[in-house]
């Protein structure tokens, strides 16, 4: 069998990571069977393609260069140029992870809808104005040629239900997986040497956008310092890329006068930020919503506790091992962090709770779930 992927979705950004593993796994679970990814000139030039590609076992599989660049394909979607940028690979099986892809005609096809962000919050989302017009589109085509549609949590599949009531017989949830870095012990030397009662750090990470929160996180973590005394808690640790907002936040830190406990980093290589994430006194991540929020279960994959929020997908994900608040209300975040240094949140059947919760959700079982689906869906194309 032929599988043919779109290579462009595994670009290297947060929301691309859980299918990078999952896909790097499938091709060791189907070793029977051989891959082709599409993948435009430019990802083709850019340094994640190399880098990804050449993790991947050799002799399985092959790429397609697509003719047309994702900037062109992009403006001819916007002027409703009808199938351009269509793949010519072909293949007996279409799996995409975004929504601007393979364009109409690839089945059967498996597309992925990983949240409404960009339509329940659209003044928060990532994606511009552009980005949210081709986002409408592509669930309106994805209802239309696909043969299953993934979603990575109940809430997300729940959310598409209410959002389009004729994707429920096409709806598979298949949650996001981590990769093995996460469940190393190896590499989490100094998690032993942290005291339950010590300053450290709290962590976030991410890409910085207005869902993200972060601004009512620095507004509570302020009245948290002004409650403890700012030398008497941990530091906020924030590691990430800012598509928007940078200066709002510094000026935010300013004003409370936090300049020496709050610490912005530039996105960290993997084993970098797994270590970061390990040593942390845990992670805050009071997002507005989620499809999935991977950070919950990879801090808790390293025991450590979670404060998150209890809306959207994450009371789902945390799987009862979280503190929740109301990201809306900062006194609620502020009262979240508090219970983090609480003595038990790091008893160790706590911390082993949270690690046996998050192997639920492995790269493996992503893989599992996608290759069940592939069979699914190719034995129903066999009988029609």
């Amino acid at each position: 069998m032929l599988i043919c992927i779109s290579g462009d979705d595994l670009r290297v950004n947060t929301s691309s990571t859980p299918s990078r593993d999952m896909v790097r796994e499938l091709i060791a679970l189907r070793s029977e069977d051989r891959f082709i990814f599409t993948l435009s000139e430019q990802s083709l030039r850019e340094a994640w393609c190399g880098e990804y590609f050449g993790s991947l076992p050799k002799g399985r599989w092959t790429i397609h260069p697509e003719r047309h660049s994702r900037r062109l394909v992009t403006l001819a979607k916007l002027l409703g140029v009808p199938g351009f940028g269509a793949t010519k690979a072909e293949g007996d099986v279409y799996i995409r992870f975004n929504m601007d892809t393979f364009g109409p005609g690839r089945k059967p096809l498996i597309a992925l809808i990983a949240d409404l962000s960009a339509i329940r919050r659209p003044k928060e989302a990532s994606l511009r104005w552009h980005g949210r017009i081709l986002f409408r589109r592509g669930i309106r085509d994805a209802l239309k040629i696909a043969d299953r549609i993934t979603a990575i949590s109940e809430f997300s599949r729940n959310d598409l239900i209410d959002y389009a009531p004729e994707s429920a017989p096409l709806l598979r949830v298949i949650p996001n997986g981590l990769g093995a870095a996460w469940f190393s012990e190896t590499r989490r030397s100094g998690v032993s040497t942290i005291p339950p009662d010590g300053p450290g750090y709290f962590i976030w990470y991410g890409q910085v956008t207005p869902r993200k929160n972060i601004g009512g996180l620095i507004e509570a973590y302020g009245r948290l310092a002004r409650q403890y005394g700012a030398g008497d808690i941990p530091e906020l640790l924030i590691v990430g890329r800012f598509l928007e907002g940078e200066g709002k936040i510094r000026a935010a830190v300013a004003a409370h006068g936090l300049e020496s406990k709050v610490r912005l980093l530039p996105p960290q290589p993997l084993d970098a930020l797994v270590q970061l994430v390990a040593d942390s006194r845990g992670l805050v991540f009071p997002s507005f919503y989620e499809g999935f929020g991977m950070p919950v279960v990879e801090a808790m994959a390293c025991g450590r506790p979670v404060l998150t929020s209890s809306c959207s997908s994450m009371p789902e994900v945390a799987g009862g091992h979280a503190v929740l608040c109301d990201p809306a209300d900062p006194d609620s975040i502020a009262a979240g962090m508090a219970r983090l240094l609480d003595g038990e949140q790091w008893r160790p059947e706590a911390m082993a709770a949270r690690r046996s919760w998050a192997r639920n959700f492995t790269a493996r079982a992503a893989a599992e779930g996608y290759s069940a689906l592939i069979d699914e869906v190719i034995a129903e194309s066999h009988r029609s």
